[in-house]
């Protein structure tokens, strides 16, 4: 209950009589209270005494304008701003709990970004021409720049300076690359390329390229500016793909030192998808042998590189033993 600019806490009912007391009478040492009478009407019986309770609304909108402020330049969780603020607005964040706060502090971030931009040139003008503090990382922007290939492709490259430098300290050897396309919003290109550095078999993301096309010259184009302006010192000996032949090779262009190998999830995704689009999945769901040669030729690439092809024989010669019937599968992959 609010009264005078003091809040109340139920204290109990006696007699047909609700009694309040103060709500900060444990922070105060404060004997403040109340009691309302069976006709509505309110009493005073202790006065409040240690804090001004008319304080209590000017604590509390300077604690939601900080709140409102740390939203909107800061990119950290809106929660772990309101812990934080909490420990130096302790009194407001009493009468102002998160619940509260949420909702005024997600408004606040979602109008402090701007209009959602049509095209890559589009975007990469915003990080242009004015910093945006939300998409920093470790006080500097993530943005790094932006690229044109010759056929007038952009792309736009976002990396923490900070986090790539503390990841080159441990001597890098392995770094993977892959494209997704689901999460590309729609007007800003066509895949997200990500490169991962190893480090004691972890993998770690360190730069990420959003693309208009997936052409050998953008790659090329990407790789060289990522080269020369993020990683110049970054010597790999191994590079793990996908089955791409125009990253892989604008890959290898750029680190020439490094050998390509494909990936294993990769390639049994390819297989997978494969089996499926030439109506085999029923047949591999309802024959055992058919799954059994399946999944050989998902071990096949487990093999010594001298020792897949005789694999792959022993593959073949399986499923014609047990009567199985996947030679187009077959024919796509020995291509």
């Amino acid at each position: 209950m609010l009264l005078d600019g003091y809040k109340y806490s139920n204290n109990g009912k006696r007699n047909g009589i609700r009694y309040y007391k103060c709500s900060k009478a444990s922070l105060y040492f404060c004997d403040g209270s109340i009691k309302k009478l069976e006709d509505g009407l309110i009493r005073i019986v202790k006065e409040h005494y240690n804090h001004n309770g008319q304080n209590n609304v000017e604590l509390v909108n300077a604690f939601r304008d900080v709140l409102k402020t740390r939203a909107k330049n800061e990119n950290q969780l809106l929660k772990n701003i309101y812990d934080e603020e909490c420990q130096r607005h302790n009194v407001a964040a009493v009468l102002y709990p998160w619940k509260t706060a949420e909702s005024i502090t997600r408004h606040a971030r979602r109008n402090s970004l701007p209009r959602t931009p049509t095209s890559l040139n589009e975007l990469a003008a915003y990080f242009d021409n004015e910093p945006i503090p939300r998409f920093a990382c470790s006080t500097s922007s993530m943005f790094r720049g932006s690229v044109t290939d010759a056929l007038g492709n952009s792309s736009v490259i976002f990396a923490c300076p900070l986090l790539i430098r503390a990841v080159q300290e441990n001597n890098i050897d392995e770094i993977h690359a892959d494209a997704t396309f689901k999460i590309v919003p729609r007007n800003l290109g066509t895949q997200l390329l990500s490169i991962h550095c190893m480090i004691q078999n972890y993998s770690i993301p360190i730069i990420y390229v959003l693309m208009e096309s997936k052409c050998r010259d953008s790659y090329d184009c990407d790789l060289a500016f990522v080269k020369n302006n993020l990683i110049p010192n970054l010597t790999p000996s191994t590079i793990i793909t996908d089955y791409e032949p125009a990253l892989r090779d604008a890959l290898v262009s750029q680190f020439p030192g490094a050998q390509a190998h494909g990936c294993w999830f990769h390639h049994n995704q390819a297989v997978w998808k494969n089996m499926k689009s030439r109506g085999y999945l029923q047949y591999v769901n309802t024959n055992p042998f058919a799954l059994d040669s399946l999944k050989m030729l998902f071990s096949l690439p487990l093999l010594p590189a001298r020792e897949m092809e005789r694999g792959f024989a022993l593959i073949r010669a399986f499923a014609t033993n047990h009567g199985v019937h996947m030679d187009n599968l077959f024919d796509y992959y020995n291509r």
